[in-house]
Protein backbone atom coordinates (compact mmCIF):
# COMPACT_ATOMS: atom_id res chain seq x y z
CA UNK A 1 0.00 0.00 0.00
CA UNK A 2 1.42 3.50 -0.84
CA UNK A 3 2.33 6.15 2.00
CA UNK A 4 -0.19 8.69 3.08
CA UNK A 5 0.17 12.43 2.25
CA UNK A 6 -0.78 15.23 4.49
CA UNK A 7 -2.58 17.90 3.19
CA UNK A 8 -3.17 20.76 5.73
CA UNK A 9 -5.14 23.71 5.29
CA UNK A 10 -6.69 26.80 7.84
CA UNK A 11 -10.62 27.63 6.24
CA UNK A 12 -11.79 30.33 9.18
CA UNK A 13 -9.81 29.46 12.20
CA UNK A 14 -10.08 25.60 11.54
CA UNK A 15 -7.76 23.65 11.09
CA UNK A 16 -8.09 20.09 9.14
CA UNK A 17 -5.57 17.31 8.01
CA UNK A 18 -6.58 15.33 5.48
CA UNK A 19 -4.45 12.02 5.30
CA UNK A 20 -4.42 11.03 1.29
CA UNK A 21 -3.26 8.07 -0.36
CA UNK A 22 -1.07 8.70 -3.61
CA UNK A 23 -3.69 7.71 -5.44
CA UNK A 24 -6.31 10.41 -3.97
CA UNK A 25 -3.39 12.96 -4.18
CA UNK A 26 -3.20 12.30 -7.66
CA UNK A 27 -6.82 12.67 -8.35
CA UNK A 28 -6.93 15.87 -6.39
CA UNK A 29 -3.80 17.29 -8.17
CA UNK A 30 -5.66 16.49 -11.77
CA UNK A 31 -8.46 18.38 -10.05
CA UNK A 32 -6.01 21.35 -9.25
CA UNK A 33 -4.32 21.67 -12.31
CA UNK A 34 -7.20 21.28 -14.36
CA UNK A 35 -8.52 24.44 -12.68
CA UNK A 36 -5.40 26.19 -12.78
CA UNK A 37 -4.90 26.13 -16.56
CA UNK A 38 -8.73 27.06 -16.91
CA UNK A 39 -9.26 30.18 -14.26
CA UNK A 40 -6.79 32.54 -15.84
CA UNK A 41 -6.01 33.19 -12.04
CA UNK A 42 -2.46 32.34 -10.31
CA UNK A 43 -2.14 28.91 -9.68
CA UNK A 44 -3.25 27.30 -6.38
CA UNK A 45 -2.08 24.43 -3.89
CA UNK A 46 -4.14 22.00 -3.71
CA UNK A 47 -4.82 22.91 0.09
CA UNK A 48 -6.17 26.17 -1.26
CA UNK A 49 -8.09 24.53 -3.98
CA UNK A 50 -9.91 22.55 -0.99
CA UNK A 51 -10.51 25.92 0.69
CA UNK A 52 -11.41 28.03 -1.93
CA UNK A 53 -13.14 25.60 -5.00
CA UNK A 54 -14.48 23.01 -2.38
CA UNK A 55 -14.93 23.76 1.30
CA UNK A 56 -15.89 27.44 0.85
CA UNK A 57 -18.70 27.27 -1.16
CA UNK A 58 -20.30 24.14 0.51
CA UNK A 59 -19.95 26.79 3.72
CA UNK A 60 -21.70 29.32 1.61
CA UNK A 61 -24.41 27.01 0.38
CA UNK A 62 -25.27 26.32 4.52
CA UNK A 63 -25.00 29.89 5.15
CA UNK A 64 -27.85 30.71 2.38
CA UNK A 65 -30.02 27.27 3.73
CA UNK A 66 -29.62 28.79 7.25
CA UNK A 67 -30.92 32.57 5.97
CA UNK A 68 -33.96 30.42 3.19
CA UNK A 69 -35.14 28.63 5.97
CA UNK A 70 -35.30 31.83 8.38
CA UNK A 71 -36.82 33.85 5.86
CA UNK A 72 -39.84 31.01 5.11
CA UNK A 73 -40.05 30.70 9.09
CA UNK A 74 -40.74 34.81 9.46
CA UNK A 75 -43.08 34.23 6.29
CA UNK A 76 -44.99 31.19 7.22
CA UNK A 77 -45.26 33.06 10.76
CA UNK A 78 -46.50 36.50 9.11
CA UNK A 79 -49.38 35.10 6.99
CA UNK A 80 -51.02 34.59 10.25
CA UNK A 81 -50.87 38.09 10.40
CA UNK A 82 -53.83 40.38 9.45
CA UNK A 83 -53.09 42.13 5.32
CA UNK A 84 -52.16 45.35 7.02
CA UNK A 85 -49.47 44.27 9.30
CA UNK A 86 -48.04 42.23 6.83
CA UNK A 87 -47.96 45.21 4.98
CA UNK A 88 -46.20 47.20 7.37
CA UNK A 89 -43.84 44.38 8.15
CA UNK A 90 -42.84 44.51 4.61
CA UNK A 91 -42.70 48.74 5.15
CA UNK A 92 -40.34 48.24 7.83
CA UNK A 93 -38.18 45.00 6.57
CA UNK A 94 -37.90 47.30 3.24
CA UNK A 95 -37.06 50.51 5.16
CA UNK A 96 -33.82 48.92 6.30
CA UNK A 97 -32.75 47.87 2.98
CA UNK A 98 -30.04 49.90 1.67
Amino acid sequence: MGSKITLKFTFMEISLNFALNQEEMDALQDRVDLYNSGSGLPAITPSKFIETVEVGPYIQGLVMRRYETSLNRLGSAASALPYESRQALIAEIESQIP
